[in-house]
Formats: structure tokens, C-alpha cells, sequence
């Protein structure tokens, strides 16, 4: 299970450098901001949006995406 979850993880750090990588987060045209998350690597990313203040919108974004992350474990812990 472990090794799973820890390929899973390798799988969309690798995804997500290549999205840093072709400048997909350097401008959000839904609110028509400069983001500047380019030029750099994942952790620096996640450290980076750390850091931001969250409106209602990202927030259930956070909560979607915590609560199907926890169900995929659950899917994976099941399934062992």
C-alpha cells in the first residue's frame, strides 16, 4: 500500500513539474491574474501557494480535493 501511495505521489509531482515546466500556471485567465509560478520546482510551488489567502471558491476547491484524495486511500485500502 505504501509503495502505491508513494508512486501515485512520484506520478503527479512528475505531472505537476511538467504543467510548471510549460508555463501553464504563469497566468489564471479565470481571474485574469499573473500568477508567476514558473521557473521553478514542485516543493517551491506548494511553498509558494502556501502562502496565498484563499477565497471561497479555492476553498471548496480544497475541500473537493481533500475529501477525494482521502476517498482514494480508502478505495486503495480496501482493495488490499
Amino acid at each position: 500500500m505504501k509503495a502505491e501511495l508513494e508512486k501515485k505521489i512520484e506520478l503527479i509531482h512528475k505531472e505537476l513539474q511538467e504543467q510548471i515546466d510549460n508555463g501553464v500556471f504563469e497566468w489564471c485567465s479565470g481571474t485574469n491574474q499573473q500568477l508567476d509560478l514558473v521557473n521553478m520546482e514542485v516543493h517551491e510551488f506548494t511553498r509558494q501557494i502556501s502562502k496565498w489567502d484563499f477565497n471561497d471558491t479555492d476553498n471548496a476547491i480544497w475541500y473537493y480535493t481533500q475529501l477525494t484524495t482521502l476517498e482514494q486511500v480508502m478505495n486503495m485500502l480496501e482493495e488490499e
